[in-house]
């Protein structure tokens, strides 16, 4: 005998992205754990660690028992688009407001068409004279940038969590009430049959 399996009635996209938003944002999971594992990937992401920030995040989340797979989706907040879009130049700017770096009379261009192994020596050390200021403006920028980030994601995982955490835990006591419900239905529909079958007798 072969039974019918019933078909779901959600469509593949609802139900590829209530696994993704299950993963994100996992209802059994502490709300502050999640949210911490949240920061973390935004801020590893958004930091200049171009290319390990997959493994930064996973190495984090590990080291302090976290959840990884928040903290791995959200570390995606930082691509390609939006790190030399948005995030670099903002801490760029942002940094130079604080440092206030001197202005750059190195040209670059010029120099490194004239490079050999004779001046690299030279070449690199006007580099690093004339450039170490604005390098030191763009980490304090950025990393002020990824702190921001990572705190507005924080406040927001946790948020979502508590929510659906809440919204489970309504669910759950309405189907709890609803047993009850039924179990009170019928166990006074079984004291009116008894009621009525010691009536029969007596009668």
């Amino acid at each position: 005998m072969t039974v019918e399996r019933k078909k779901n009635p959600d469509s593949r996209f609802t139900r590829i992205r209530r696994v993704y938003v299950n993963r994100m944002f996992p209802v059994r999971q502490d709300a502050i754990k999640v949210g911490i594992s949240v920061a973390a990937g935004v801020f590893i992401g958004i930091w200049p660690t171009i290319g390990v920030a997959i493994i930064l995040t996973v190495a984090f989340c590990a080291a302090f028992k976290l959840p990884k797979i928040p903290g791995v989706i959200s570390s995606f907040v930082a691509n390609p688009l939006t790190q030399f879009g948005f995030f670099y130049p903002s801490g760029y700017m942002l940094g130079c407001a604080i440092v206030k770096p001197e202005k750059i009379d190195f040209d670059f261009l010029e120099r490194f068409k004239d490079l050999s192994w004779n001046n690299l020596t030279t070449v690199l050390g006007d580099l690093w004279t004339n450039a170490a200021g604005h390098l030191l403006a763009f980490m304090i920028g950025i990393t002020i940038i990824a702190a921001i980030g990572g705190f507005i994601f924080f406040w927001i995982g946790y948020g979502v969590v508590t929510y659906r955490q809440k919204r489970h835990l309504e669910t759950k006591n309405k189907f709890i009430k609803n047993l009850m419900q039924e179990d009170s239905e019928i166990l006074s529909e079984t004291r009116k049959m008894q009621a009525l079958a010691e009536q029969k007798k007596e009668n």
